[in-house]
């Protein structure tokens, strides 16, 4: 048995609540726990990703707001937006798509 809300193992937690977050869960209602932990590689890669793309940009936003004028900058704002549009798409191409691979070929998708 495992938290839904903060991953906790609750095995031999009779009290009805995770010890961790203070999270109800009912020994004999399986909706309010889960079995097993999820996988979550994704959510990670995705948090990665962003600080990169947020990384990134920062630098050309200053730049463009602190030493043009407000046109000029406005243009430089939404080229900004798609170096990290850009930025977001190889990431997920480095990043995610090793990772789907990985899993249809240990779980053998493409073989049924």
């Amino acid at each position: 048995m495992i938290c839904k809300k903060c991953y906790y193992n609750l095995y031999q937690n009779e009290s009805g609540r995770c010890p961790e977050c203070g999270y109800p869960f009912n020994l004999l209602n399986p909706e309010t726990y889960l079995d097993e932990k999820p996988d979550l590689t994704l959510r990670r890669i995705f948090n990665v990703k962003l600080y990169i793309v947020i990384a990134i940009n920062i630098p050309f936003l200053i730049i463009h707001l602190k030493y043009l004028d407000f046109k000029v900058a406005l243009g430089g704002i939404f080229n900004c937006f798609l170096l990290g549009v850009f930025a977001w798409f190889v990431l997920t191409m480095l990043l995610d798509v090793p990772v789907h691979i990985y899993r249809d070929t240990r779980n053998r998708y493409w073989f049924k």
